[in-house]
């Protein structure tokens, strides 16, 4: 059985905009996939004028180390499986639930499911935010696609028999200027390859 370490990961990197109040989960309705032309238009309409008093983030050589650390941990290493998995087979499978595939949205808006998504983001690296454990089994696990940041997403993980179960992945309903903020303080990292994972 794969284990999750205890207690409160955060790494170094936070990101420090305003997302809002957590929300309560209401109920869901299924939705089919979005339309890629849909997508786009969305992607267009998330490009507003950067905050010109946001300021680059920086990472130091420690920063730097513990970052490349979440390689061996098993929800950034899961999650790029899981990707490629779902890639090669959009289906539930031992490591992948039906709810992190299905494509839902909830009463404040927030989309979850990897059918709601672009497949473009997938093929892509991505970027760690952050990493925290939310529940006494659970971690979750928020990210930024390289060269596509127009959307922010958490993944969220347990563990299973043999894998690191994907339970669930969504957008989080970040706003246009907290992602465009985002963007300007990590634009460094963002384009990089080697941050990516």
């Amino acid at each position: 059985m794969m284990i999750f370490k205890n207690g409160l990961i955060s790494i170094l990197i936070l990101l420090s905009v305003s997302c809002g109040e957590d929300k309560p989960e209401k109920s869901e309705i299924s939705l089919p996939p979005a339309p890629e032309n849909i997508q786009r238009e969305i992607a267009e309409q998330s490009k507003s004028p950067v905050p010109e008093n946001v300021k680059p983030i920086f990472l130091t050589k420690q920063q730097e180390t513990q970052y490349f650390e979440l390689a061996n941990s098993p929800a950034v290493s899961g999650l790029r499986k899981r990707l490629d998995e779902y890639m090669d087979n959009p289906k539930p499978s031992e490591c992948i639930e039906k709810s992190a595939i299905d494509s839902t949205i909830n009463s404040q808006n927030d989309v979850s499911g990897l059918n709601a998504f672009n497949k473009d983001y997938y093929k892509r690296k991505f970027f760690v935010i952050s990493q925290d454990i939310i529940s006494e089994n659970k971690v979750a696990i928020t990210i930024a696609f390289q060269g596509r940041s127009d959307r922010i997403f958490t993944a969220v993980f347990y563990p299973g028999k043999n894998c690191a179960v994907l339970s669930k992945f969504s957008d989080n309903g970040f706003d246009k200027n907290s992602i465009n903020k985002f963007n300007k303080m990590y634009a460094k990292y963002l384009d990089e390859p080697r941050y990516g994972f």
